[in-house]
């Protein structure tokens, strides 16, 4: 398992049981959502820029339609999937932002205080 999947599950795994622990079983749902929307929008946002890498290292020139057409079904997507939260509930919509946030704070904290990585 990589770093980010571990990351993804402790964050979920803590969030579920503070809400477990308070009895707020729809947030913990909501929660681990969010973190689950987090992870999948990383990989797809990394896949796309490798793809763009790869193409540009063999020469060839990204297609800008493409590019536009796969960043805008992403958020469209990514859109869908809380407003299918948001039809369970606005406390279920709210702790799935939450765990969506919290997945990126910590990976912005990952990448400003983390280990040095040689190049």
């Amino acid at each position: 398992m990589n770093r980010l999947a571990v990351y993804a599950l402790i964050i979920a795994v803590s969030g579920t049981l503070v809400f477990w622990g308070v009895s707020r079983m729809a947030l913990a749902v909501g929660w681990g959502c969010g973190i689950g929307m987090g992870l999948l929008h990383f990989y797809s946002l990394r896949y796309g820029i490798e793809r763009i890498q790869k193409q540009t290292a063999a020469g060839k020139t990204a297609a800008t339609g493409t590019i536009s057409r796969l960043f805008f079904i992403r958020y469209v997507v990514l859109a869908g999937a809380f407003f299918l939260i948001l039809s369970f509930g606005p406390d279920e919509l709210g702790s799935a932002v939450g765990g969506f946030l919290a997945f990126y704070v910590v990976l912005l904290f990952d990448h400003l205080f983390g280990r040095r990585r040689s190049p």
